[in-house]
């Protein structure tokens, strides 16, 4: 009968036994107090009420957030100044309680993956500790689109090392992420110039990730994609901040342009002024004899360098186009009708505009 009893009695602590085997080694998995794990840590089979306790998960995500299909390290620290022994499990969560993302094992010896690599657990390796603190490390790729919010959840069994399920002290731990922003474009400075007009934009975008590589800028009008003005020249200044020349043509279309910057755009971001909207602009610049004009030809006197000269209707529509290559020259406008024009330089430096009138 002693020995009947003697087995009896091991047939009963053998579940305890066999889980005490098992937990030495890991987790048996959903124990990380997470909302999707039924709020469960490892109470379910140790004694005791699960203390909350915070900074004890750490990333490498940055500030701005997580990038859908990016790989990032995530560090678990642990302390209990009279624990020599640390398990735990580890898993990340959307809002909505969903597992996401895919773990992988950075320490094989320490730690192994569960749930399909939706969750890592130690080892029977990785519980051995030192003064009381422990980590683990392993890398986390996030879903391949965002998921809004996701938090990483870890529940940490303090052991003290008794081989019971009483006497250890358990912690449960949380960190949070947001995905990163798309990439969009934010400001552009000056938003408007003339017909005719060279001028310099600078253009701020939001994780954008502007290189020496030189992105394609352009303007395009926002009643005709058809009709685009590219940027002569693009200088980055930072991965959010960069410069773009453009040189307006005298037949650019009066109007609202969308900025464009590779794919990105920004809409009804700059004006395109018809140059009869402007009052004269450095008209001290140059000179026109006569003015009134009657004749074929009238004199431009300039000190500007090899300017382009260009003499537009009350519209804005070019009607007279001649390169200048000398400071004093004569222009042909025989074929322009009796009125009032815009005669406009632009030596790519400089640009300046008079009145014509021809009679």
């Amino acid at each position: 009968m002693k020995y009947i009893n003697k087995f009896l009695l091991l047939i009963t602590l053998m579940p305890g036994i066999l889980l005490l085997i098992a937990n030495s080694s890991g987790s048996p998995g959903g124990r990380t107090g997470s909302p999707g794990d039924g709020n469960q840590t490892c109470t379910a089979c140790h004694s005791g009420t699960a203390i909350s306790q915070s900074g004890w998960i750490s990333t490498n995500i940055p500030p701005e957030g997580y990038t859908p299909g990016a790989t990032y390290e995530v560090v678990l620290n642990a302390q209990h100044a009279s624990s020599s022994k640390f398990g735990f499990e580890l898993t990340a969560e959307t809002a909505q309680a969903q597992k996401t993302g895919v773990f992988s094992v950075v320490q094989s010896n320490r730690t192994k993956l569960l749930n399909q690599g939706k969750a890592v657990t130690h080892t029977s390796g990785g519980t051995a500790a030192t003064g009381g603190t422990t980590s683990w490390v392993m890398n986390w790729t996030a879903p391949a689109s965002a998921q809004g919010e996701i938090t990483f959840y870890a529940a940490v069994n303090a052991s003290n090392s008794n081989n019971g399920t009483s006497g250890d002290v358990i912690y449960k731990t949380s960190f949070s992420v947001q995905p990163m922003a798309p990439a969009a474009l934010t400001a552009v400075q000056p938003n408007t110039a003339a017909q005719g007009q060279t001028v310099t934009l600078t253009i701020t975008g939001t994780n954008t990730g502007w290189t020496g590589t030189s992105p394609t800028v352009q303007l395009t009008l926002a009643s005709n994609p058809n009709q685009t003005i590219n940027a002569q020249a693009v200088t980055v200044n930072s991965s959010t901040q960069l410069q773009a020349e453009f040189n307006i043509p005298l037949t650019a279309a009066a109007g609202t342009y969308h900025l464009k910057v590779n794919n990105l755009q920004l809409d009804n971001a700059f004006t395109i002024t018809a140059v009869t909207t402007l009052a004269e602009t450095n008209s001290n610049r140059f000179e026109v004899f006569p003015n009134p004009a009657s004749g074929q030809q009238v004199r431009i006197t300039h000190a500007m360098n090899q300017p382009k000269v260009q003499i537009t209707d009350l519209n804005g529509r070019l009607v007279a186009s001649e390169q200048l290559f000398t400071g004093k020259q004569d222009i042909n406008i025989g074929g322009l009708k009796p009125g009032l024009y815009y005669i406009v330089l632009n030596d790519g430096q400089h640009a300046a505009v008079q009145k014509l009138v021809i009679r």
